[in-house]
């Protein structure tokens, strides 16, 4: 007889378990996804112009050289040296005093930033310097790196900068003419310089600074903004970017930090500064002069630009200067 076997079936798996993925579910993972790119393009974007803005900051603009010593019927050397640590090669002129003048300690003026040893001042840097060795003093003008006919094509801001001031104090040094020490007459960028070299300086005897700043975050903070049009939040990252281009950190560079230790040392400051400077505002100068204390001493000139005091009140600038290098003992 024939049995009839039934056949076994798996039994079938409720409709909602063989689904797939809800159009919502694979909607949200698109976002995730879309945003993740989105942040990932506006990061690289970031970096690459915050890249770019260091490279910018830092680019140096060699011209030629706007006048010489000869102009001023000055005698005068062409020099060159090394800077300090990584023997940079900076060039220069040494101004010197007609024989028989009474001999004075020399002065080494550094220049600012986007300048050089002849476009200083408003382009009056050798004509302050002819009054100074008419008065007696040896002067050195010299370019910092990347700057006129100095080697390097990089500004550091201050951060190497401060190897170019060591390396003419050494150069002076050598040739004989700073036994009894060296005075800084510094500008902008240079000022700034020079208040951060001259405190670990045993050679310097006295510093005269024209329109220096005092904290550079500050000054970064406000002028990267103007200069690129960006909003503040990409200066960080311009201020980052640049340390392997400059060598250090440009918002641990403060200047100010050095001065209360001049005023220890008994080492004398002529601050200087216009006070219609709309690029180093004025209150860079109160700050550098608070921090140095009573005996500090000031010229600041109503109406005058950023490092445009001479040319406001020449006749009053040089006899302030020539009085403050004259009284250093």
């Amino acid at each position: 007889m024939f049995v009839h076997t039934p056949t076994l079936r798996r039994p079938r798996s409720p409709a909602t378990t063989s689904k797939t993925p809800t159009t919502s579910a694979s909607t949200y993972k698109r976002w995730i996804v879309g945003v993740a790119a989105a942040l990932g393009l506006s990061g690289l974007t970031y970096i690459v112009i915050c890249g770019y803005m260091a490279l910018t900051l830092t680019q140096t603009h060699k011209q030629p050289l706007v006048e010489s010593p000869e102009h001023y019927g000055l005698s005068y050397e062409s020099v060159s040296f090394p800077s300090r640590v990584d023997a940079m090669r900076l060039d220069g002129w040494l101004l010197e005093p007609t024989t028989g003048a009474a001999p004075r300690r020399p002065i080494v003026v550094v220049h600012g930033w986007k300048s050089d040893r002849t476009r200083e001042a408003d382009q009056h840097m050798l004509a302050i310097a002819a009054e100074l060795v008419r008065c007696g003093y040896p002067t050195l003008l010299f370019d910092l790196r990347g700057s006129g006919r100095s080697a390097g094509d990089r500004f550091t801001l201050g951060v190497q900068e401060v190897r170019d001031v060591g390396g003419a104090i050494d150069f002076l040094s050598q040739r004989g003419l700073a036994s009894d020490g060296v005075d800084l007459l510094s500008y902008s960028m240079g000022g700034a310089t020079a208040l951060l070299s001259a405190p670990s300086e045993p050679l310097v005897r006295a510093v005269a600074e024209d329109s220096g700043y005092a904290d550079l975050r500050n000054l970064l903070n406000t002028e990267v903004p103007k200069a690129s049009g960006l909003p503040g939040f990409f200066t960080p990252g311009v201020v980052f970017a640049a340390r392997p281009i400059v060598g250090g950190d440009l918002y641990a560079l403060r200047p100010i930090d050095g001065v209360p230790t001049l005023a220890a040392h008994g080492v004398p400051l002529l601050v200087i500064h216009g006070q219609a400077d709309d690029f180093v505002h004025v209150e860079n100068a109160y700050r550098i002069a608070a921090a140095y204390g009573p005996n500090v001493q000031t010229f600041y000139v109503p109406g005058a630009n950023h490092v445009r005091s001479y040319e406001v009140d020449p006749t009053t600038y040089i006899t302030r200067l020539t009085a403050f290098f004259d009284g250093v003992g």
